[in-house]
């Protein structure tokens, strides 16, 4: 895969980015050096061409969603205190607002289980339709899969409520299912 300074990167993981609370990385490409380090907007490190990561063709309105949030993450890492919590709120708010897209992998969380999906359809500004991804089971007791490109004919609609949150069309804000646009994840509770 050759990639050029401009093109957006959707980076799922990364020896770099451990210290992250979870999700995926999205940013621009800024720099590339004579060693094949890769530099962007998705934070302060870099990543190499043999880390998981995919180029995307989000529209801009995405990409800055998702440069907010990785800078309160950032920010909100080396902070404590009551500063901490009002980036935590404001995080919070950042990922509230990220702008679905086409293509945009996601998590369905069903209370203590995780279904890995993406965005199909855009349906209206505060409506969307999503389709589970196929996974591949590694070890169901310690709740180990692999998400797979592949999409199942399953879909559901979710519908932005006034509080932020993407929920479940059907059901109340509160206590609802909710779609996390931030990252994909896949994990079934072995213990239901």
């Amino acid at each position: 895969m050759k990639i050029k300074i401009g093109d957006t990167l959707r980076i799922a993981d990364c020896d770099s980015m451990r210290y992250s609370s979870g999700g995926c990385r999205v940013g621009k490409v800024t720099e590339i050096d004579q060693e094949g380090m890769i530099y962007g907007s998705w934070g302060d490190f870099s990543i190499v061409e043999s880390d998981d990561f995919d180029i995307v063709d989000y529209p801009q309105e995405t990409v800055n969603s998702f440069l907010i949030a990785h800078n309160l993450e950032d920010e909100k890492r080396n902070t404590y205190g009551q500063k901490r919590d009002t980036l935590e709120a404001e995080w919070s708010k950042a990922i509230d607002n990220i702008a679905p897209c086409i293509g945009l992998p996601c998590t369905i969380c069903y209370y203590s289980d995780k279904r890995a999906a993406t965005v199909t359809q855009i349906i209206s500004e505060k409506k969307i339709e999503v389709t589970h991804n196929v996974v591949r089971t590694i070890d169901y007791y310690a709740g180990d899969y692999e998400v797979l490109p592949d999409l199942m004919p399953r879909t559901d609609i979710f519908t932005k409520r006034r509080n932020g949150q993407w929920v479940m069309e059907g059901q109340a804000a509160k206590d609802g299912v909710v779609l996390m646009l931030h990252y994909q994840r896949h994990y079934i509770d072995p213990h239901f």
